[in-house]
């Protein structure tokens, strides 16, 4: 499977009717493989556990898009052969790694709808929980069967996010779609926005109930801690890098009793450009792994 490689036979066949010196084209062609792109494209897909349905819109007419009555001069069939194979391959080879399915070869469209229905309205999820720390590594999936008439899909790869890579992406999403999920029940504050040179520092404040914490008892207190990953948008959607700070917490034996209903408030400074921004805050509890999300807006502006 090469894509892009009819495009080098349609150079070839061009320069030959036009009498170029192009005879390199096709080994140029030759060398040109995507192949390592587009399995990228479903490893990704595969790391955020993204299925993908693929339908090949040409259908079983696909193959005779250069005999156009419109044209001069069809385009030669090794040219349409080798892009519809290129295109046909890419999209099984995509749905295959992903554990997904892909429609092609044919006019036959209610089935290939038909198919995904059935597969998002039964399936089977099988899951691990991991015995070693997440580094971001990947992994290779497969799944048996003992009944050999069954036929499993799956996806062939994952990765193990780490956490910081995981809440990285999170935060990132929050700033396009806020997130709903938010299990540590944080909210977040602004206050009033400060000139600096040419950029704006707002405070602000996440509060975090105490009672969603996990705190560990170590001899006369009890121990825990949490990190914070904070980004900024501007109106023109331009996103800041992601910026992380962890902080410890130290609750005395005798104070734990008195923890419930009550916040532990974390304050920062965010430095961003004048006019509408988005600031995006998650929090994750460094025992539990338990996270919590909030989105707000500000208006960086001189408001005296």
């Amino acid at each position: 499977m090469q894509p892009g490689r009819e495009m080098f036979y349609l150079i070839d066949e061009v320069g030959r009717e036009k009498g170029w010196q192009a005879g390199s084209t096709m080994l140029e062609g030759m060398s040109f493989d995507a192949a390592s792109q587009i399995q990228q494209i479903a490893k990704t897909a595969n790391a955020n556990g993204i299925t993908l349905y693929a339908i090949h819109a040409g259908g079983l007419g696909a193959g005779n898009e250069g005999m156009s009555a419109e044209q001069n001069k069809p385009t030669p069939y090794s040219v349409t052969s080798a892009a519809l194979s290129n295109s046909t391959e890419s999209l099984q080879l995509m749905a295959d790694m992903t554990g997904g399915l892909a429609s092609i070869n044919t006019n036959n469209y209610a089935r290939a709808f038909k198919d995904i229905q059935r597969d998002l309205e039964s399936y089977y999820s099988l899951g691990y929980r991991a015995g070693t720390e997440r580094v971001d590594r990947q992994r290779n999936l497969e799944v048996r069967v003992k009944n050999r008439n069954y036929i499993v899909r799956n996806r062939q790869t994952f990765v193990e996010k780490s956490t910081w890579a995981e809440m990285n992406d999170r935060v990132i999403a929050n700033l396009l779609y806020k997130v709903r999920a938010n299990d540590l029940n944080i909210l977040v504050k602004t206050g009033t926005p400060v000139a600096q040179e040419d950029l704006f520092r707002v405070p602000v404040e996440i509060q975090i109930p105490m009672e969603k914490l996990t705190l560990l008892p170590q001899g006369e207190s009890y121990m825990g801690g949490f990190s914070v990953y904070c980004a900024v948008a501007n109106k023109e959607g331009d996103m800041s890098d992601v910026n992380r700070q962890s902080h410890q917490l130290r609750v005395p034996n005798s104070d734990m009793t008195k923890i419930k209903g009550k916040y532990y408030t974390y304050a920062l400074d965010l430095l961003m450009e004048p006019g509408p921004n988005k600031i995006s805050i998650g929090v994750v509890d460094d025992v539990s792994n338990t996270t919590g999300f909030d989105r707000v807006p500000i208006n960086a502006a001189d408001l005296r």
